[in-house]
């Protein structure tokens, strides 16, 4: 007979194994290394910054496009630079800020209230394109280069997003979480390619302003409403998504609660949306969900093994495991490597100390990371909850 254990581990082990699929099939795509140079010179962006209210940290996400864009030769009367927040805290320089007036009317609140705001501000056009930064988004060059590059060619489609990595901020662990969800960035670059996008993420997010207008935000969400832009697109118009190949760097949540809020809102969010997932999604978005819950559930009869309230396993069933937890965890290898490998001024000897770090934080990072699962069927919960974010230390 199978333990508790045993059944959990076969259960989700197929969506372990399709996660390394992914994995090898996307990794040289993370990124785009290569431009074509044939830039359409009619191209126009419009940076969207979304903050709730505009805090100082949000001067050094204007500076940096601005840094960026003149590295890539991309021509100041050609991009502009918003923010949407609800109130000022911080006057920024070098950006329009659009505060959300409070007797604007949408079905929409928080986030998706702001962006439906913007949409009434902004102009649109084929050859105008906006490109979803959230306050503590740093641009590189290479983004730049590359959301150039794909808004150029006539082929791509409408809707793209872009790789996200996270810098080292004082917090050891919310960085190590980090590289817990790494892996998923290659999934969702196969589902972008194949317009079956389960998700997009609301930061690095390349859309054509047409399209962004004709699908809009005025859809009732108050969280998650990225993925449920993804959703209303794909019943609008199909096949509509891309990768755009560019890099945006990004902070680790503050604290510990940070994390847990961020991630409670992303599994309730999810929850919420599951009414709108196209049919033929259903499947798999459901059994996604339920194994990101399973996955508290094994850690915790992980510690109650280690405590000895289960017998020994078998020798079958021990190489059974050793083997799916070979692929579990290896993925948050795989993204550490991937945060530290742009770093170039690491030594070897902290590399090594970092990943023996995660190897051993990792049976708590599960624990913790898969609790918003629990917590959030507790405790929905009841607004958008903005995500304190750590100073960036470049050097690691």
């Amino acid at each position: 007979m199978f333990t508790p254990y045993e059944i959990i581990w076969l259960f989700v082990f197929p969506a372990v194994l399709e996660s390394w699929i992914h994995i090898f099939i996307e990794w040289r795509r993370f990124t785009k290394k290569i431009f074509s140079n044939k830039i359409d010179e009619s191209v126009r962006l419009i940076f969207i910054i979304s903050s709730k209210n505009c805090p100082e940290l949000v001067q050094k996400t204007v500076d940096k496009i601005y840094q960026c864009c003149k590295e890539a030769k991309f021509s100041k009367d050609k991009y502009r630079i918003t923010i949407n927040c609800i109130e000022k805290k911080f006057s920024v320089q070098g950006a329009e800020i659009f505060i959300v007036p409070k007797e604007f009317k949408s079905k929409s609140k928080f986030k998706a209230r702001q962006l439906d705001y913007m949409m009434t501000q902004l102009p649109y056009a084929k050859n105008i394109w906006y490109f979803h930064l959230d306050e503590d988004s740093l641009v590189t060059t290479q983004c730049i280069k590359s959301i150039l590059d794909y808004a150029s060619n006539k082929k791509s489609k409408p809707i793209a997003n872009g790789a996200i990595l996270y810098e080292r901020g004082n917090n050891l662990f919310t960085f190590y979480a980090e590289c817990h969800r790494h892996w998923n960035f290659y999934w969702l670059i196969s589902q972008m390619r194949m317009s079956r996008a389960h998700w997009t993420n609301g930061s690095c997010l390349l859309v054509r302003s047409d399209i962004e207008h004709i699908v809009g935000w005025n859809y009732g969400n108050y969280i998650s409403e990225d993925s449920r832009f993804a959703y209303e697109s794909r019943k609008k118009l199909g096949k509509c998504f891309g990768w755009h190949g560019g890099l945006v760097l990004e902070s680790p949540p503050k604290t510990f609660m940070d994390l847990l809020r961020q991630r409670r809102r992303w599994f309730f969010g999810s929850i919420l949306n599951l009414p709108h997932v196209p049919i033929d999604q259903m499947p798999r978005r459901v059994y996604a969900l339920v194994c990101w819950f399973l996955g508290f559930v094994l850690s915790v009869l992980f510690f109650a093994k280690l405590g000895g309230l289960f017998p020994s396993f078998t020798l079958w069933i021990t190489i059974m495991l050793g083997i799916n937890a070979i692929f579990w965890f290896g993925r948050y290898q795989i993204g550490l490597y991937r945060m530290l490998y742009r770093v170039k001024t690491i030594p070897i000897g902290k590399r090594i100390l970092y990943h023996v770090g995660l190897v051993i934080a990792t049976p708590f990072l599960e624990l913790f990371c898969t609790l918003p699962t629990v917590y959030a069927l507790i405790k929905p919960p009841k607004a958008f909850d903005v995500t304190g974010k750590q100073p960036q230390e470049r050097g690691l």
